[in-house]
């Protein structure tokens, strides 16, 4: 809605598409637009959390034990996106949009991570080292291989490879970290996790605002629209997000 308000107010026309960001159905075939582009990954994010209930009421009609039905959940939607991504006769050259930015081939990526955060609360030492050289190894793979994708052996599977891994490691790293590191008693941290996800939000918005043209006039405008957006993400965090959040239903 902000940036609808955004291109109403400087005048520029919205998409065709406009209907599929109001129900966050975008990116559902991978699709690439000038408007919002990095809206991708939310959609990918909220169709989890509406598909993830749904999915868990259905299971707990069959399957009595709770860590079951969850793991029945996160199984099917791994398992979904994957086989979407294997039989989807998509072309390799094109797939930063039509594979990566897909919402029916990454929902996948959501569910790796519920894995973790529900069942995969411990990761060893090995675990965390080995989860490093993966993603070491996913680094170099995606450098040399971005934007010839078609024409690296087995393709295919190596990307496949890569959106299981990719999310897997991320994990892996977070978990051990957050155990380990003791980032949570850190003020730093914990100011950047509160204004994380409006920050995530409304980043855009202020630089479409601020800079419609995609210029950046002057350094110190930068540094200014980059403090003037942390501000507004902790106060939409504590005046709007903080409010709603204490009053939602505990469960």
């Amino acid at each position: 809605m902000a940036f609808i308000l955004l291109y109403l107010y400087q005048g520029r026309p919205l998409p065709d598409n406009i209907w599929h960001f109001l129900f966050f159905m975008q990116s559902i075939e991978g699709i690439d637009t000038s408007f919002f582009n990095v809206s991708w990954s939310m959609a990918v994010e909220e169709i989890f959390y509406v598909a993830f209930p749904i999915l868990i009421v259905l299971f707990s009609l069959v399957i009595k034990q709770r860590n079951r039905v969850f793991w029945a959940a996160l199984i099917c939607m791994m398992a979904f996106s994957m086989a979407v991504r294997f039989g989807w006769d998509y072309d390799l050259a094109g797939w930063d949009t039509s594979i990566r930015k897909s919402l029916i081939m990454r929902i996948d990526s959501i569910a790796y991570g519920a894995m973790f955060g529900i069942f995969i609360t411990h990761i060893s030492r090995r675990a965390f080292y080995i989860s490093v050289l993966c993603a070491l190894m996913i680094t170099v793979f995606l450098l040399f291989s971005w934007k010839h994708m078609a024409t690296v052996p087995y393709g295919r599977i190596g990307l496949d490879l890569v959106f299981i891994a990719c999310p897997v490691v991320c994990a892996a790293i977070v978990t051990y970290a957050v155990k380990n590191w003791h980032f949570e008693n850190t003020d730093v941290i914990r100011f950047l996790a509160d204004i994380s996800y409006p920050l995530y939000i409304f980043h855009l918005v202020f630089l479409k605002l601020f800079f419609p043209d995609g210029s950046v006039p002057s350094f110190e405008k930068l540094v200014l629209t980059v403090c003037f957006i942390i501000a507004f993400s902790y106060g939409f965090f504590r005046f709007v997000e903080t409010p709603i959040l204490k009053r939602r239903p505990r469960y």
